[in-house]
């Protein structure tokens, strides 16, 4: 017996070291949040082995715009080679009107699981729901949304009917071993509140969303605003990156230091964030490939 719980541990920490490793890599500045991912992971990839009582994990990340919230949550699922599928909640529309439902996603990650469609899936997978405030809180559109997330989140067995046939001869998925993360931004709530759950949970209330939800929220993970030293060390990567696009035999653009820490240092101030220093890295990069082009002609 104790052989079998000190394997499990060997098991789950084997798991977590490699998916902290991978996300720290990725993800530079956010320690805690790629710890707390990767725990969650390694959970999840336990699951997929052995059956578990409780539902699998319901998490939300937040974080201002660009800290990389979906991004993370889409190598999280890739990472775990699990079916996954990603539903933008602004672009749902409440049960009963005609439109993209929850139901929707759910068979976009049937048909993500492949072969072996529902059972694999229900094996194990990943369900990611992105934009989870993209209008108004108050909007009743989004409060009908909301709601309809109450049978994801709980992990419960949802009908799927067909053609919107609303009778036992849908189809119903069981949600119980389905990893959900949540990416939504909270403009305007203090960056301490997000610091414990029990402070980040009371920030989701006093923001608006229903206790329903809230209520099943097993984990908030919140991605902190990038560090101007690290924020270098992102835009020289992702100009590496976008350096390829612009390849002419052997030979690619470059950003020079200096170019590297002026888009830095632009970008950290700049509401969109990483996005838009990917904007200004394909500026110079076109700028210098066609000078290089123009060049070339005229040797």
């Amino acid at each position: 017996m104790n052989r079998t719980k000190r394997n499990k541990r060997i098991n789950w920490a084997e798991q977590y070291l490699i998916c902290e490793k991978q996300l720290n890599e990725r993800f530079l500045g956010q320690q805690e949040a790629c710890e707390a991912l990767a725990s969650i992971m390694a959970q999840q990839s336990i699951r997929c082995r052995q059956e578990l009582e409780n539902p699998a994990p319901r998490v939300l990340l937040q974080g201002a715009v660009s800290t990389g919230k979906s991004s993370m949550a889409i190598m999280a699922a890739e990472k775990l080679q699990l079916p996954y599928t990603i539903v933008n909640c602004g672009a749902l529309t409440p049960n009963g009107y005609k439109g993209t439902g929850i139901e929707d996603a759910v068979e976009n990650l049937i048909l993500a699981a492949g072969v072996g469609g529902q059972e694999r899936a229900e094996a194990g997978s990943v369900l990611i729901i992105d934009k989870l405030l993209l209008r108004d809180v108050e909007d009743f559109f989004i409060e009908s949304i909301l709601y309809s997330l109450l049978p994801i989140l709980g992990g419960e067995k949802l009908l799927i009917a067909s053609e919107g046939d609303w009778s036992s001869s849908g189809t119903i998925f069981n949600l119980h071993n389905t990893l959900v993360i949540m990416c939504g931004v909270f403009d305007g709530v203090p960056q301490v509140k997000w610091k414990n759950n029990k402070d980040g949970i009371k920030a989701l209330l006093d923001f608006g969303l229903p206790t329903e939800l809230v209520s099943r929220i097993t984990h908030i993970i919140n991605l902190n605003k990038v560090k101007k030293e690290d924020l270098y060390k992102v835009v020289e990567r992702e100009a590496l990156t976008i350096a390829k696009n612009y390849q002419s035999g052997s030979e690619e653009p470059s950003l020079s230091k200096a170019q590297i820490k002026r888009i830095g240092n632009e970008v950290y101030s700049h509401p969109l964030g990483i996005r838009h220093a990917r904007m200004l890295i394909h500026k110079h990069m076109d700028q210098q490939s066609r000078s290089s082009a123009v060049d070339d002609m005229f040797m």
